[in-house]
């Protein structure tokens, strides 16, 4: 399944009955969201960041970046302008 993760979107999704959902975002190449089923210790169900990769002449591989609400939905885009700071410039005057 392809849609944009967003935070909204992860907190409302539920978990499958039995397997596992890999959920993958349109927005950046290679993320995806692992959501296990539910159990008597996460009634919630699990759910981890996911990077899914090819290195050159292989087969695809992935890595876990780690659990989803430590690591937080996406982060701002970089064209998002950026706060001044009022702290001074190690060096200046």
């Amino acid at each position: 399944m392809k849609t944009k993760l967003t935070d909204r979107f992860i907190r409302t999704r539920k978990p499958p009955a039995t397997g596992r959902l890999i959920i993958t975002d349109t927005a950046v190449p290679g993320l995806s969201l692992r959501i296990n089923p539910a159990s008597t210790k996460n009634p919630e169900g699990l759910r981890y960041w996911l990077l899914r990769y090819r290195p050159r002449h292989q087969a695809q591989r992935s890595t876990v970046l780690g659990p989803y609400p430590a690591l937080g939905a996406l982060p701002k885009p970089a064209s998002a302008p950026l706060k001044p700071s009022t702290r001074p410039i190690r060096g200046s005057i």
